[in-house]
């Protein structure tokens, strides 16, 4: 005997993919179309532990599934001197001098 078993396909998809399988999709949500609040900024980089490496920085954001233009914001900031960010205020500051 047959079984059916119903289910939400989302629930197959990576939490950081299931944009890519809705049917709609913010006008302004491509890569670069508007400014990086520092409001996107806190919401991903929430709960990360200063002081941080740039590396340390994009992969939690990465893991918290961050929009493709603030990865790429965060992935062409300046390594600074000495290697550390030391608040997300400081990742603002880097990623202002980018967009």
């Amino acid at each position: 005997m047959p079984v059916h078993i119903d289910f939400d396909v989302d629930c197959l998809v990576d939490p950081c993919h299931r944009e890519s399988f809705s049917k709609v999709k913010a006008a302004d949500s491509e890569v670069g179309s508007e400014m990086i609040s520092t409001a996107t900024i806190a919401e991903y980089l929430e709960g990360l532990v200063f002081p941080a490496s740039k590396e340390e920085i994009v992969e939690y954001a990465e893991e918290r599934c961050a929009p493709p233009d603030l990865l790429q914001a965060l992935e062409e900031m300046m390594d600074p001197i000495d290697g550390n960010y030391y608040s997300i205020a400081a990742v603002w500051d880097a990623i202002g001098t980018i967009i």
